[in-house]
């Protein structure tokens, strides 16, 4: 199984991904941020739900934009969501060109 597994990983094809990073600490001092980072379980974060926020934390988090910049995409009941779709299609006004969803990392420092 191993072996196959390695022979998958090795075949499989590569694809771009756009990303972009949002460095806001304001955000992450924001309590209906924080609340929500503490209350879900479907986001990616470094941020450990239940934690404490300190301003020197690393706690970057990720969600990700459709790429049409329709402001579907994961964690759309995220506080400021709106604000950070908009910021993005500020940055690729034609939305992007490939069919993978836009990673947007979202910093506190």
């Amino acid at each position: 199984m191993e072996n196959n597994i390695a022979t998958a990983i090795s075949n499989t094809k590569l694809s771009t991904v756009t990303g972009v990073v949002l460095s806001v600490p304001e955000l992450f001092a924001d309590k209906a941020f924080q609340e929500y980072l503490n209350s879900t379980q479907t986001i990616m974060s470094w941020h450990k739900p239940g934690a404490e926020f300190h301003a020197d934390d690393w706690d970057d988090t990720v969600i990700f934009l459709c790429p049409t910049l329709s402001g579907e995409g994961s964690n759309s009941d995220m506080p400021y969501h709106d604000e950070i779709v908009e910021r993005v299609k500020a940055h690729f006004p034609q939305g992007v060109s490939n069919r993978n969803h836009i990673a947007v990392i979202l910093r506190g420092y």
